[in-house]
């Protein structure tokens, strides 16, 4: 299975794109990461949409990176971390069957699962318009 991680991104003033902390939401496909960005939010309540902007693809490096980033881009810390199931992967659409280990949870006996559906929000003009859903 391919591998997913959250991070928390406190950024500082070498990001041109934002001024406020929020999460990456990273997913390998093939050799690189597809990334969504959203505001901090608490993941296990996270049963309605929230707002995401699509980034650009990131290095798979940041699967097990935390810590500064180069450039003066902030500091990130994992929230999550742990691997997916893909149902689809398209320019309007991703949905993916998560599962990871949470806090005080054993990741093999007791894992977090929950479905991801991230849409492309048709009716706005902007390519980075996204929404983001966890639910089960």
């Amino acid at each position: 299975m391919a591998r997913f991680v959250i991070l928390r991104h406190d950024v500082s003033s070498g990001l041109d794109r934002t001024e406020h902390g929020h999460f990456d939401w990273m997913f390998e496909i093939g050799s690189a990461l597809r990334t969504w960005a959203t505001d901090v939010v608490a993941i296990d309540a996270l049963q309605t949409w929230v707002d995401a902007a699509a980034l650009a693809d990131h290095r798979t490096a940041y699967l097990d990176f935390e810590g500064e980033i180069s450039g003066d881009r902030g500091r990130v810390s994992r929230v999550a971390l742990g691997t997916f199931e893909l149902t689809e992967n398209s320019s309007d659409r991703f949905d993916a069957n998560l599962s990871w280990a949470d806090v005080g949870r054993d990741a093999v006996e007791n894992p977090v699962q929950r479905r991801l559906l991230i849409e492309r929000l048709r009716e706005e003009p902007s390519e980075g318009s996204w929404r983001l859903r966890l639910s089960g």
